[in-house]
């Protein structure tokens, strides 16, 4: 492919005045067979009052011919600064208590604390050393929310990783990242991100294994049985719980296999006491 992509990054003089860096920055470079390149980069200063904020921009693909030699235009992408992760060093099956730092509501109940469990999973009241996924105890056991619940092994590589971030809302970030499943070599990648209105968004990326349950529970057995497609049914509302099984017949197909793109399923509440979410999809290509 004959195009050139450009990135350029502006940050506002005014957070830190004259003591602020430039950096306007941008490159140009060649795309390749699939119309991709992320070998360019831009260094952010670690500077604290970057977190929370947020950065759009925009990607050109310029070519010859076309008028001012724009082909194409992106929309915008805005992302959000994040602080450094908080590597909770992870032994097999165990569960980190985390103070959110705010009220969290979730089917009916308050939290302000969660229990992060290396087996790909939150739970509240209690944590979890459970590696042996089965829909009963998605029903039965603890408030959860699942987002690749499976046999993991973040000890024996990869990273299990908290993040707060507190600028006008408060948000905690749980990130799996390139952590394998118990005694095997592959890499999965995901993310849960919180927030005090009580939604909850998990993320996809680089997910090798096949089998595992992701979703929502209410637990406590005050569900039915209610596995749904999570691929396919975006804006489904419900009170009961929403989860999905996958194994090695039915594997998991929320996710696009690539190396930056991510894969979105979020649960929205449909009241502030989250007694019942919608759930919306948003799986990359």
């Amino acid at each position: 492919m004959s195009a050139n992509i450009w990135f350029d990054l502006w940050l506002a003089q005014w957070l830190y005045g004259s003591a602020w860096p430039n950096l306007w920055s941008g490159s140009f470079t060649s795309l390749n067979s699939s119309g991709e390149n992320f070998g360019n980069t831009i260094q952010i200063p670690n500077y604290p009052d970057l977190v929370g904020l947020e950065l759009s921009h925009v990607g050109l693909c310029l070519e010859g011919g076309y008028p001012g030699n724009l082909k194409e235009l992106t929309e915008v992408h805005t992302f959000k600064f994040w602080p450094m992760p908080v590597d909770q060093a992870p032994g097999d099956d165990t569960s980190h208590l985390v103070d959110l730092g705010f009220s969290f509501p979730f089917y009916g109940q308050n939290y302000t604390q969660v229990y992060v469990n290396a087996n790909g999973n939150l739970t509240f009241g209690s944590g979890d050393s459970d590696f042996s996924e089965t829909e009963a105890e998605m029903l039965s056991d603890q408030p959860r929310i699942a987002a690749i619940w499976d046999d993991l092994g973040p000890h024996q590589g990869g990273k299990l990783f908290v993040k707060t971030i507190d600028r006008n809302e408060r948000e905690l970030v749980v990130e799996w990242v390139n952590v394998p499943q118990l005694s095997a070599s592959d890499f999965n990648t995901v993310r849960v991100i919180l927030r005090p209105d009580g939604s909850i968004k998990m993320q996809y990326r680089d997910v090798d294994l096949q089998d595992s349950i992701v979703g929502i529970s209410p637990g406590n057995g005050i569900s039915s049985a209610s596995q749904i497609d999570l691929s396919t049914s975006g804006y489904r509302t419900s009170s009961g719980a929403m989860f999905e099984q996958f194994d090695a017949s039915s594997p998991l197909d929320i996710t696009s296999g690539g190396t930056i793109w991510w894969s979105d399923i979020v649960f929205e509440p449909t009241s502030s006491s989250a007694t019942s979410y919608t759930l919306k999809t948003n799986i990359a290509p």
